[in-house]
C-alpha cells in the first residue's frame, strides 16, 4: 500500500540526510546536529528537551490516551575517518565522516517524528524520540527519572 504523504516528503528527508552527512561531528561534539534535530522536532510540534546531557535531545509527541509509549532512538555521532569521494554530499569536515549510517539513523528518526506528528497518523500512543550519544559501549537512555551512567 502506497502512502502519498511519505512520497511527498522523500525529497525533504533526503535533504536532511545530506545536510547531516556533509557536516559530521564526533561523539560528544554533535552541537550542530543536535540543534538541527531539536529544531526539526520543534517544527513538527514535539516538546523538546535539550537540557539532559551535552548534546542529547529528547522529543516527546504528546497525543492520544494510550498508556503505552512508542520510543525511537538514533545516534548522532560520526567517526574520525577520511574517505575520498566525489559525491556532492561528501563530508565537508576534514578527517570526520558518517560511515556507520548514523546520519541515516538520525534522518529516519526525523522522518518518523514528522509522520507521527502529522494529522494523517492515527496512532493513539504518545511517542518519545531520543537521538542519543554513544561512547565506548555505554548508552544513556533518557527516561523521566533516569540518570546518566
Amino acid at each position: 500500500m502506497r502512502n502519498d504523504y511519505i512520497d511527498q516528503i522523500v525529497a525533504e528527508v533526503e535533504c536532511w540526510q545530506r545536510q547531516i552527512h556533509r557536516q559530521p561531528e564526533l561523539g560528544f561534539n554533535e552541537f550542530q546536529t543536535a540543534d538541527f534535530v531539536a529544531s526539526k522536532l520543534t517544527d513538527f510540534g514535539l516538546v523538546v528537551d535539550c537540557d539532559l546531557v551535552d548534546t542529547a535531545v529528547v522529543g516527546v509527541l504528546k497525543r492520544g490516551s494510550s498508556d503505552r509509549t512508542l520510543m525511537f532512538r538514533a545516534e548522532l555521532d560520526a567517526l574520525p575517518i577520511t574517505v575520498a569521494s566525489e559525491l556532492p554530499h561528501t563530508s565537508e569536515v576534514p578527517g570526520v565522516m558518517h560511515v556507520f549510517g548514523h546520519d541515516a539513523h538520525t534522518t529516519m528518526l526525523l522522518r518518523a517524528a514528522k509522520l507521527l506528528a502529522s494529522k494523517r497518523c492515527k496512532s493513539r500512543a504518545p511517542a518519545k524520540l531520543v537521538p542519543l550519544k554513544i561512547s565506548l559501549g555505554e548508552t544513556w537512555v533518557a527516561e523521566k527519572d533516569s540518570q546518566p551512567k
